[in-house]
């Protein structure tokens, strides 16, 4: 059983490989980590030492890990180590459970779990709360739940798998200044077209890398917008069986990909515009030869317009920008279970018949 308890929409890039390491190594409980940076707001994966020799696999959160560490005779408290990260990872509030053992513990606990309280301040001085604080009770400290016997551990995955929207952008751009992601609307956006970006480079095509775009203050990676519905590629093994020849895919940093169909393969494309290519179920999209040159999507930031974004739609206020749309190739392909169209040449809005 999986969950996904945070705002990160990268989440599901991992979890197929997060639920086969659990069965391979027959975790009882595995937490999905990335790399942390040491002060980061997000809890952090240790092994506690236990008076009676045992130990445990668990989080902690932020703001009782420096304490804890001061504590225990680390006097700088989380510090980064010469990887530039935490020795401590960050647990991003994903979890694998195996079922009979997680059923046992329900019904032994009624679900009850620790209480936990993590209260927002105002201030640097911790005398003015942000908003009320709550008790929480979390998923992530079921460890202390389960017995001695039990397999606990965590997967530890790249940290780009990981980009949460928390923060309004003022927010943001004060955590970016300190040396830690700011987690806002705008930087989460273009992490998410950035990811199957890294993914296209690793498996070997020639994708632009992206350059630093300003957001109200805060500096964000721009490069190509893609995105990958999640029914062309579940996985990252089906994400390299789309590109069976990647030496001979290129995408220019100012294009914008989007795939959504049952199948694609891309043997080969030259795109250096905009392709948004949408599929009836069933049908197998084959890009051969192809190449796209028109049109351009690029994002406008709000603080350039005249009345600095007061007439946008809220959602539209919490990204920092709009996106300025200037022609492209957008196609829809028709078709029954089974059928393969194969795309190939300058791709135009209207399909050949």
């Amino acid at each position: 059983m999986i969950f996904f308890q945070d705002t990160n929409a990268l989440c599901f890039l991992v979890s197929v490989a997060a639920l086969g390491v659990s069965i391979q190594r027959k975790f009882e409980v595995n937490s999905v980590a990335v790399p942390r940076k040491a002060k980061d707001a997000v809890g952090a994966i240790t092994k506690l030492d236990k008076a009676d020799g045992s130990s445990m696999t668990i989080n902690v959160e932020y703001n009782q890990l420096e304490p804890m560490l001061k504590a225990s005779g680390y006097p700088d408290g989380d510090v980064n180590d010469d990887s530039g990260y935490s020795p401590y990872p960050g647990n991003i509030n994903q979890l694998v459970f195996s079922i009979p053992e997680y059923a046992k513990v329900l019904e032994r606990t009624g679900g009850l779990v620790p209480e936990f309280v993590n209260p927002k301040y105002a201030d640097d001085q911790k005398t003015k709360f942000k908003k009320p604080t709550r008790l929480e009770c979390m998923m992530q400290d079921h460890p202390r739940s389960v017995g001695p016997e039990a397999k606990v551990g965590f997967t530890q995955f790249d940290d780009w798998t990981y980009s949460p929207v928390k923060n309004a952008i003022p927010d943001a751009v004060k955590k970016f200044e300190s040396g830690v992601p700011g987690r806002c609307a705008s930087e989460g956006e273009f992490e998410v077209y950035e990811s199957y970006a890294r993914q296209f480079r690793y498996i070997g095509a020639a994708v632009a890398e992206p350059a630093g775009f300003d957001v109200h203050g805060l500096t964000v990676q721009r490069g190509p917008l893609m995105v990958i519905a999640p029914r062309v590629a579940p996985s990252f093994s089906r994400m390299r069986a789309m590109l069976p020849s990647p030496d001979k895919v290129s995408i220019s940093g100012k294009s914008t990909l989007v795939l959504d169909a049952s199948e694609v393969v891309i043997e080969s494309l030259q795109l250096n515009g905009v392709l948004v290519v949408r599929g009836d179920p069933g049908v197998k999209v084959i890009f051969r030869d192809a190449k796209v040159t028109e049109g351009e999507w690029s994002p406008a930031r709000l603080e350039d317009s005249e009345d600095k974004g007061e007439g946008q739609p809220d959602w539209v206020k919490i990204r920092g920008f709009t996106m300025s749309r200037e022609g492209g190739v957008v196609l829809t392909v028709s078709g029954k279970e089974g059928d393969e169209v194969i795309l190939s040449g300058d791709l135009k809005t209207e399909l050949p018949e």
